[in-house]
């Protein structure tokens, strides 16, 4: 109860400090080269990288949006840091180094500073393919061959919710080993995506907004090739005569693509081996459309040791 009490002036005292003359500098030149895309500032500790405990989720995280005003970014990404560090003395983080008995411990915060992938089309930016992925399959026997294949969850938009693998309605959930035969967690084994929702940022407002996928689903919206369908299954082509009810959410084309399941199959049994440890990963792929196809790059935004309680 105390450490809740004095979170604020915690906070508060964190809000009042000054950054050196050479920091100011280099953010004003981080904030230059980024331009007007928006970014996310993240915490960085030695115990959220600790493999016994998963401190994920327990400090801040501040998503921030340039507009364009040196004066005004500059001051939103010095608060965006200040309040990671503050963060530092976060009750809950705090309540969880005194379960683990690490109240002394020496932890060490940098903060990472990423810009958001995305793709703007009118008032909106996001990310045609985010999503979680685990180097192994938790729905899977332990003595299935496939378990050590890995399991994504692929969301259309923003999905940032680490922790929470099969928790929401609005995701699908593919297993690398066959993933033609995917599932969600609204119907087993379903190959029309059921998610109704996409998490998008609006660019006049500033703001993260949830908004009907329908809302987006219409010809002309970026990478609809690789991740819709019309309702007979009929690929989406340029013909702009397809109308908008026709068009349905669907992951088919990257299950199918054996380029994309092997980037994503790889990718999680390098890092398990790096880690020597099971792990979960946040991740963004850019799709980039060409000649033969499309080719796909991925960036991690997290990773962490996958521990018993799913973090």
């Amino acid at each position: 109860e105390e450490m809740r009490t004095q979170y604020p002036k915690i906070v508060e005292a964190f809000s009042q400090g000054k950054f050196p003359d050479y920091i100011i500098d280099q953010l004003k030149e981080i904030l230059k080269r980024m331009g007007k895309r928006p970014y996310v500032v993240r915490s960085s500790s030695l115990l959220e990288d600790n493999f016994s405990y998963s401190f994920a989720g327990k400090y801040a995280s501040c998503f921030c949006f340039n507009e364009g005003n040196e004066e005004k970014d500059l001051k939103t990404l010095t608060d965006a840091i200040r309040q990671i560090y503050a963060s530092v003395f976060n009750p809950e983080a705090m309540a969880v180094r005194m379960e683990h008995e690490l109240i002394d411990y020496d932890e060490r915060m940098a903060v990472m500073i990423q810009p958001l992938r995305g793709t703007k089309y009118g008032r909106y930016f996001w990310p045609t393919i985010s999503g979680t992925g685990i180097s192994f399959n938790p729905l899977l026997e332990k003595d299935d061959k496939a378990f050590n294949d890995g399991i994504l969850r692929l969301v259309w938009g923003y999905d940032d919710t680490i922790g929470e693998l099969f928790d929401s309605q609005d995701v699908s959930i593919i297993p690398l080993k066959k993933p033609k035969l995917s599932t969600s967690s609204r119907q087993p084994f379903r190959f029309i995506s059921p998610q109704d929702r996409i998490k998008v940022i609006d660019i006049k407002e500033h703001k993260f907004k949830q908004i009907p996928t329908e809302a987006l689903l219409h010809p002309g919206c970026p990478d609809l090739t690789y991740i819709a369908k019309t309702a007979d299954g009929a690929p989406i082509t340029e013909d702009k005569t397809t109308s908008e009810q026709e068009i349905r959410l669907t992951f088919d084309y990257l299950m199918g693509d054996p380029k994309f399941i092997k980037l994503m199959r790889t990718s999680l049994m390098r890092l398990e081996n790096v880690y020597d440890t099971p792990i979960i990963v946040e991740f963004v792929v850019d799709l980039m459309p060409n000649a033969s196809g499309v080719d796909y790059k991925l960036f991690i935004l997290q990773c962490h040791p996958y521990l018993d309680d799913g973090e």
